[in-house]
């Protein structure tokens, strides 16, 4: 979802759930492009590798989450994409929109995204 003001981004978070659709290939083979996603708007319950989807210039981005650094005020959120790893810049809970219940990463895609992270030199 492109275009999204900061207003109707306001409103989504007030919903229980937000049915939306993938429109990147950025989580790829994860999510693919056209796939159907279930949110649970506000679920705060977080662990590393669950997706999240928050919004970003306008846009509603689902990413896997990688890190909640507690340290600071407010409360940081540190995501990834799979295509490459990079991470994400860090989201603040006004941002965040909610947790992905319809789909999650395996055991198995975590392993792969350790070993892509550990052999590409990329700090986790």
């Amino acid at each position: 979802m492109e275009g999204l003001k900061r207003e109707d981004f306001e409103k989504l978070q007030k919903l229980v759930f937000f049915k939306g659709q993938i429109v990147s290939d950025s989580m790829l083979p994860i999510l693919k492009i056209g796939e159907r996603i279930t949110v649970d708007v506000g679920n705060r319950e977080l662990q590393r590798f669950d997706l999240i989807v928050f919004w970003r210039e306008g846009k509603l981005i689902c990413h896997y989450l990688w890190a909640i650094n507690q340290r600071v005020e407010p409360i940081l959120l540190q995501t990834r994409n799979t295509i490459n790893g990079q991470k994400d810049y860090p989201i603040g809970f006004e941002d965040y929109l909610g947790k992905v219940l319809s789909h999650r990463l395996t055991n198995w895609d975590r392993i792969k995204i350790f070993l892509f992270l550990k052999f590409r030199g990329k700090r986790m």
